[in-house]
């Protein structure tokens, strides 16, 4: 059955949306004993491509092999790195400060960002006690 007007018109189109990232968690809190690895972790989900970076103090990590010169941070640059898992939307980093020391307690950012946005960011108190009156 037709109509009076015509033929029928129709068109079939298709809306990616994209994401921007979304973090797990805003706030978290780590404790290390000094002398200690410590790690700490930020998630994130969204589109690809993520990125993560890092802020010490909301200052950026400048880490070995990052180029850019030195920092204040002294030799924070060895003992600082950066690992990431990524899979499809998603990404995991994990910032690890080997050898912990007092004054590397501070507030750490990771900021992450793709290409159709950026803000969402983990900020993570790393607080490194001394070592334990027996020793441990």
């Amino acid at each position: 059955m037709g109509n009076t007007i015509g033929t029928d018109l129709s068109k079939v189109i298709q809306v990616v949306v994209q994401q921007p990232p979304r973090v797990e968690s805003k706030f978290a809190s780590e404790t290390v004993v000094k002398g200690a690895t410590a790690t700490l972790q930020c998630r994130a989900t969204g589109d690809p491509v993520l990125r993560a970076e890092w802020y010490r103090d909301m200052q950026p990590l400048e880490l070995a092999g990052s180029g850019g010169g030195g920092n204040s941070g002294g030799n924070n640059q060895q003992r600082y790195s950066v690992k990431e898992d990524t899979a499809r939307g998603s990404i995991t980093s994990y910032l690890e400060i080997a050898d912990a020391r007092r004054q590397d307690s501070a507030l750490f950012t990771c900021r992450v960002s793709n290409p159709f946005g950026s803000g969402e960011s983990t900020n993570i108190q790393l607080i490194v006690q001394g070592k334990s009156a027996d020793g441990g």
